[in-house]
């Protein structure tokens, strides 16, 4: 049994390189009695790869849009796809990883470190996003993070989630959460809500002149 994963991480070319490498060795009928071949891969990005390879070979769209399918058919005899997790299910990895992730790492909400010098824009002034910690502004633990999650991905749950992607979301999270306590600001909710939005390729208000602002860019680099 031979299992390929991560090829959909390839570019167009390469990928569909692979795939057909893979169908011109199970072509031979000794092979196909001695070897099965699973892949792990993107169903969409693998027709988006076959569908830029047509249009690069003159084909019209209605044309592209039945042979991509039909190159699909070719390759597998079999495939299951995962279905979208849905706002529970994700809620319960959520708190899941926060579990896991709390016994190794510090609560960063109530963790203070002596600033030593302001490396990123936790102070700036110009109709400033959060306040600083300085003046009293309660900063967040892992119940409020779990709050904002549950609620964003209420909201927005149609972007399709995976745990992988809540996993970096989260951990993004953490890192802006040392960042500000580094840099003496506070993190509060509003901020959160702006770094998921980010993370999830919506649409968000962010000023670069703003309090935490580098600490977005820094956490959330695209």
């Amino acid at each position: 049994m031979l299992y390929i994963d991560d090829i959909d991480r390839c570019n167009s070319h390469k990928l569909i390189s692979i795939i057909e490498s893979l169908r011109t060795i199970l072509e031979n009928p000794e092979i196909q009695e001695r070897l099965v071949v699973i892949c792990s891969v993107d169903e969409s990005k693998l027709m988006k790869a076959y569908e830029m390879e047509f249009k690069e070979n003159g084909y019209t769209n209605e044309e592209i849009e039945q042979y991509k399918r039909e190159q699909l058919d070719k390759l597998f005899i079999f495939g299951v796809k995962l279905p979208t997790l849905d706002s529970t299910q994700l809620n319960t990895y959520l708190s899941s990883l926060i579990k896991d992730s709390s016994k190794a790492n510090t609560d960063f909400a109530n963790h203070k470190v002596k600033s030593e010098g302001i490396p990123f824009s936790t102070y700036r002034k110009k109709e400033s996003l959060v306040a600083t910690a300085a003046n009293g502004v309660i900063e967040l633990n892992d119940e409020n993070i779990k709050e904002i999650f549950q609620d964003f991905l209420m909201n927005h749950g149609s972007k399709n989630f995976t745990p992988r992607k809540i996993r970096i979301m989260y951990y993004q999270l953490l890192f802006a959460l040392s960042l500000s306590a580094k840099g003496g600001g506070a993190f509060t909710d509003r901020i959160a809500e702006t770094m998921l939005m980010k993370s999830a390729g919506l649409q968000y208000e962010h000023d670069k002149e703003t309090a935490m602002s580098d600490i977005i860019d820094m956490a959330v680099p695209y």
